[in-house]
């Protein structure tokens, strides 16, 4: 009897583990490795927020987003993501949404990706990526309050964020040779880009305010 009741009690507290308080999914380490590995994948909609640092292996997203309205909390956290390139797509992202994905938050913490071997530049690495690829991409993306470091072989490829349309980046800074790519309808505010050449694919109105290295 007594051993029936603690294997329910290790259950419940197993069950709750992944959960805060208020609700929303714990991500560390130890559960992404529980879960199957990496990449962890965000397929429900809802709040999720890291409560320990995540270090893939080479060539594996850290995290990929398919579905809309997620809120993700770095918590302080850094997401570290390797790439090498010979073996790798030809798009890498640490963070990453592949598909038509909107109202999307990312914020507080830290990305880092390096990146090995690239011999050209076709070949293309983001520390953020939750790209607008005509007809079907990415749109209201809110990134805030992050630092994201991309060093990389090909700097031509290198890109810190790399984000859809009608999408807020905010007090964000960069480093490394990861370069901001921002597109159309979208707001720029309080950013320091401390790495490569921006881009901008700004065809109708863009708005830039207080940023540094970012015109």
């Amino acid at each position: 009897m007594r051993k029936t009741v603690f294997a329910i009690l290790v259950m419940s507290m197993a069950s709750t583990c992944a959960f805060a308080v208020d609700g929303q999914v714990l991500i560390n380490q130890s559960t992404v490795m529980a879960a199957g590995g990496f990449p962890y994948v965000i397929s429900s909609p809802g709040s999720y927020k890291l409560s320990g640092n995540l270090t893939p292996p080479p060539n594996k997203v850290a995290i990929q987003i398919i579905t809309n309205n997620v809120v993700l909390d770095l918590n302080g956290f850094s997401v570290q993501c390797s790439n090498q390139a010979a073996n790798s797509p030809f798009y890498f992202a640490c963070i990453f949404g592949p598909g038509a994905v909107h109202n999307i938050a990312i914020r507080n913490g830290t990305v880092v990706v390096t990146e090995s071997g690239a011999t050209g530049s076709g070949q293309e690495v983001a520390g953020v990526g939750l790209p607008f690829d005509n007809p079907f991409g990415a749109n209201g993306i809110t990134l805030a309050n992050l630092h994201i470091e991309v060093e990389a072989d090909s700097t031509y490829g290198a890109l810190g964020w790399d984000l859809g349309r009608n999408s807020i980046i905010r007090h964000n800074i960069l480093s490394g040779q990861g370069r901001p790519f921002t597109r159309s309808s979208s707001l720029v505010e309080g950013n320091i880009n401390g790495g490569g050449t921006p881009i901008s694919d700004c065809s109708s109105p863009c708005v830039f305010v207080n940023n540094v290295g970012i015109p």
